[in-house]
């Protein structure tokens, strides 16, 4: 039934789609600086797009999501828990 749908959606998506984004803080003996003409010490560094922000510019964030979980480890797999609706199936959570 659903396996005939089976990555539909998704067939076109690679790698750099999936990738987490990370800002990273360039130090004096990051290999980066060596690789980056513009990268100067105490610049951030986003680790996905590879754009560089001016350490002395700063960079604004703005937080849009936060959900805290926890996947404890069983015996034979990892269950899921959520600490909002103390529940362990992510089937019946409220904040999913």
């Amino acid at each position: 039934m659903m396996e005939a749908d089976a990555g539909v959606g998704v067939a076109n998506m690679g790698q750099d789609d999936l990738a987490l984004p990370f800002l990273k803080i360039l130090s004096g003996l990051d290999p980066l600086l060596d690789e980056l003409e513009e990268a100067k010490r105490g610049d951030l560094y986003n680790t996905v797009s590879g754009q560089i922000f001016k350490g002395k510019e700063g960079l604004s964030l703005i937080p849009c999501a936060y959900q805290r979980r926890f996947y404890p480890m069983g015996t034979a797999w990892v269950r899921y828990w959520c600490t909002d609706c103390n529940l362990d199936t992510e089937s019946e959570c409220t904040k999913s």
